[in-house]
């Protein structure tokens, strides 16, 4: 199942806000929302609550199937902005390099724009052969 980050971003924005933690106690496995109420982490809202975390066919996996949610969703907003930045960033690189091999066609412009042909995995060479540019 292939997610984009705009399907990733919709779910998100749909789910409970903030941060989530878990609450393991007494072979309980729950998700909370983080300081969703006061007292010392007793009373938070629960996020997710299910058996699968109490009665799991991989019980010696539940405290780490728990944490990998927990961690994911509050990584979420800072790795889907990171990779809206490389896409940018890459977006850029394949404009240079189909820039470069266009207009340079020096030893040392030839040798920069295979290296960053290379570094985009083909998709310059490719996009210039398509304008006609390469």
């Amino acid at each position: 199942m292939t997610v984009t980050l705009k399907k990733l971003e919709q779910l998100l924005a749909k789910a409970t806000p903030g941060k989530w933690r878990t609450f393991i106690s007494c072979g309980v496995v729950a998700i909370m929302k983080a300081g969703s109420r006061r007292g010392g982490g007793y009373g938070e809202k629960e996020v997710i609550h299910w058996a699968g975390f109490d009665s799991s066919d991989y019980p010696n996996a539940t405290e780490a199937n728990a944490a990998l949610i927990v961690a994911l969703r509050n990584a979420a907003p800072h790795l889907i902005a990171k990779a809206r930045e490389a896409n940018e960033l890459r977006a850029a690189l394949l404009k240079a390099a189909i820039f470069i091999g266009s207009l340079d066609r020096t030893t040392k412009g030839e040798e920069l724009y295979r290296r960053l042909d290379d570094l985009l995995g083909g998709k310059a060479t490719s996009v210039a052969m398509r304008n006609g540019t390469a």
